[in-house]
C-alpha cells in the first residue's frame, strides 16, 4: 500500500484539529464542533483508505450487480466477501454521524452520493475499480447506521 492505515489515522485526526480549531475560532456550540469534527476525520480517513492507500492501476467498471458473487463462490474467494463487508461496515459511521442531523431518507442519499464521488475518484485515478457493488455495500452501511443512531436516540428520548 502506497500510504500506510497508521498515515491515514494521522491525515484524518490532522484534519480533526484543523476543524476543531476553526469551530472554536467561529465560537460554534460544543454539539456542533463534535459533530462537524468527527465527520471531516471520517471523511478524511474513507478517502485515504478508499483512494490514498491503493496504487495507481488499470481503470476497471463494473456495472452488473452481483455479477462477480457466483465466480468468486466458484472460486471459493473469501477475500471478495470480506471486501463487501468491509463496504457495508465503513459506511455505518457515515450514516450515523450525519442521520443525528438529517432525516433517514436524505442521509441515505448522501451516503450514495458520498459512495458514487469514491468510485468516480477511483476510477479518474485508477486508484481502484468503480463498481455498482461498493455503492450498494456503502449504501447499505449507511442506512444501517442511520437505523441504529435514530434507535440509539429514540431510547435515549423516553
Amino acid at each position: 500500500m502506497r500510504f500506510s492505515f497508521l498515515f491515514v489515522a494521522i491525515i484524518a485526526f490532522a484534519f480533526g484539529a484543523l476543524t476543531f480549531t476553526l469551530c472554536k475560532i467561529k465560537k460554534f456550540n460544543n454539539k456542533k464542533n463534535l459533530f462537524t469534527v468527527l465527520l471531516v476525520m471520517y471523511i478524511a480517513g474513507v478517502l485515504g483508505v478508499t483512494i490514498l492507500c491503493k496504487y495507481p492501476g488499470e481503470r476497471v467498471c463494473s456495472f452488473i450487480p452481483f455479477s462477480a458473487y457466483a465466480m468468486n463462490l466458484t472460486r471459493g474467494n473469501t477475500w471478495f466477501f470480506m471486501q463487501e463487508v468491509f463496504n457495508i461496515l465503513m459506511f455505518i459511521p457515515f450514516g450515523g454521524i450525519v442521520g443525528i442531523k438529517k432525516k433517514a431518507k436524505q442521509t441515505v442519499l448522501y451516503g450514495l452520493s458520498f459512495s458514487l464521488f469514491i468510485e468516480v475518484i477511483q476510477f479518474v485515478t485508477g486508484r481502484g475499480s468503480f463498481d455498482v457493488n461498493d455503492l450498494i455495500g456503502n449504501t447499505l452501511g449507511t442506512l444501517l447506521g442511520v437505523i441504529i443512531i435514530k434507535a440509539i436516540i429514540k431510547r435515549t428520548k423516553v
